[in-house]
């Protein structure tokens, strides 16, 4: 059978066709419905305008320091200066899903010499569950890795100047960006000179001896910037979720709102790479096989949540998965695959990402519906008034219909962007993010966190709540203490399992159809 041959003009309208396919859902919605993206736009919002508006003002600062998770509070507000900030975030999380395709196809050309078809299969994991949970900092950063990845393994034809300064510079960008995105460039890097090294010792030592310091000099400015801007006095902690999170963590980098195209993707993305190995169609590259083992073991004993320095790190055990999928993509090469096997292979991934594609939009469509209703809603609030998210657990789903409560968790911090209100929940890590609360606010806020559940509403208005932390673990700061004092309205999110919890002191002003708006008059 004659093994199959695309031209450079077919494979570019392949990309191009199945990146477009795949920015669809983004592209039909004013908000994505990703878990933590509502946070980061009323953040980026505060950036932008807080300067021009007196009651955003009044509830929260802004003060720049020299932190990691700064992607998009660097990239979107110069955006949102020539674009609406919807469309700006928008933009943002496209950039981050074409740079994921981008920086793959490179890294696989640069480790084979050219580009086929094969590293279009990224397009297939570009909605995986840190997509859907709104870790975009992370990923744009995760992009960043593995362009400059790539830039590292072919540096070898660079200048020496351009060398010794592109990739010093490029890491302190980095840094900024994520800091976990630096640790996977790191990890990529150190593993896959280790062998270099190694034999380049047991000859001349001298040549070893330089090669270790030109890739060593790369992290020196950032490794300074590190410890020299390192926050003190942090308490270190780390939790492990239970072993069901590492099987979620493994599925991740096809997970999102566990549904059956999930599945499908998974069994497809594992099938295809694991019979490919097995009747040698496709092959990995040697020198990927040392950073693959090492991001493995990583991951294996990779916790859920870590308490470091530059604060905590949710979802740590998902973070590695996904760079162990795009390595593998980057590093396989198929060979001897005929044109009916590759029609067929392409066509199934094309129909998997159309139904993938298609699950998403479907989804995001509806959740955008939601949101806007509790945009227009929020009219109705006091603009610079403080907001008390509170959210209804365990609401059992219609039969026929699907819910991702998670989705909703940062609904209110919309209210920050159209009425300039003060969200508790807003993310105001002082290791992390730039915005903080005004000293007014300060005791009603927290660095991060989720709506409390309406026992815990009831128990702090009866005085008989946990004034400690949510989580011994967690460190969750009590925003929700003597609420009926602080706050001036509740927005309860109950997804149709209406009712006032406290008659007494909330009145409804508006009642929506999955969430109510109440105005907080006391006893």
């Amino acid at each position: 059978m004659r093994a199959v041959t695309v031209g450079l003009r077919q494979r570019w309208l392949v990309y191009g066709a199945l990146a477009l396919v795949s920015l669809v859902p983004v592209m039909i919605v004013d908000i994505p419905a990703l878990v933590d993206y509502p946070n980061h736009l009323a953040r980026i919002h505060v950036i932008a305008e807080i300067g021009e508006d007196p009651e955003l003002a009044a509830n929260y600062d802004v003060v720049w320091a020299a932190m990691p998770n700064l992607a998009m509070d660097l990239v979107v507000p110069p955006l949102a200066g020539v674009l609406p900030l919807e469309i700006a975030g928008r933009v943002f999380i496209a950039l981050t899903m074409l740079m994921l395709i981008a920086a793959t196809a490179a890294l696989h050309r640069v480790l084979h010499g050219r580009i086929g078809l094969w590293p279009v299969a990224v397009c297939l994991l570009l909605y995986n569950h840190l997509l859907i949970m709104g870790f975009l900092n992370y990923l744009f950063a995760l992009g960043v890795a593995l362009a400059l990845f790539a830039a590292w393994i072919v540096r070898a034809r660079w200048p020496a100047w351009l060398h010794w300064t592109v990739f010093p510079v490029s890491l302190i960008g980095l840094f900024f960006a994520h800091l976990f995105g630096l640790v996977v460039y790191g990890i990529c890097v150190a593993a896959y000179e280790a062998p270099g090294l190694g034999q380049a010792w047991r000859g001349e030592r001298r040549v070893a001896v330089r090669q270790a310091v030109v890739t060593a000099w790369q992290f020196l400015p950032a490794a300074m910037l590190v410890l020299l801007t390192m926050p003190e006095g942090v308490e270190r902690d780390f939790l492990y979720g239970p072993l069901l999170a590492k099987v979620r963590a493994l599925w991740s980098p096809t997970l999102t709102y566990l549904k059956p195209i999930d599945v499908a993707v998974f069994l497809f993305a594992a099938a295809v790479p694991l019979v490919g190995a097995m009747t040698g169609r496709l092959t990995l590259v040697r020198s990927l096989r040392l950073p693959l083992i090492v991001l493995a073991s990583a991951a294996v004993v990779m916790p859920f949540w870590i308490q470091g320095a530059w604060g905590s790190i949710w979802y740590a055990d998902l973070r590695l998965p996904i760079v162990l999928s795009l390595l593998l993509i980057a590093g396989l090469h198929p060979r001897n695959i005929d044109a009916r096997l590759a029609v067929a292979i392409l066509g199934a991934g094309a129909v998997l990402l159309g139904g993938r594609v298609a699950d998403i939009a479907f989804e995001w469509r509806r959740m955008d519906a939601d949101f806007a209703e509790f945009r227009t809603a929020a009219q109705r609030i006091e603009r610079g008034a403080a907001i008390l998210p509170v959210q209804r657990r365990n609401v059992p789903v219609p039969a026929g219909e699907t819910r991702f409560d998670f989705a909703y968790w940062h609904v209110p911090t919309l209210a920050v962007i159209d009425r300039a209100a003060f969200v508790p929940t807003l993310f105001t890590d002082p290791a992390k993010q730039a915005v903080r609360a005004a000293p007014a606010r300060d005791r009603m806020d927290t660095a991060f966190g989720a709506p409390i559940d309406v026992a815990l509403l009831v128990e702090s208005a009866r005085g008989t709540g946990d004034d400690d932390s949510a989580s011994a673990h967690v460190a969750i700061r009590n925003f929700w203490a003597d609420w009926p004092r602080r706050f001036d309205y509740v927005l309860l999110t109950h997804f149709g399992a209406r009712g006032n919890p406290l008659p007494q002191q909330l009145t409804a002003i508006h009642e929506g159809s999955y969430f109510t708006i109440y105005r907080i008059v006391g006893e």
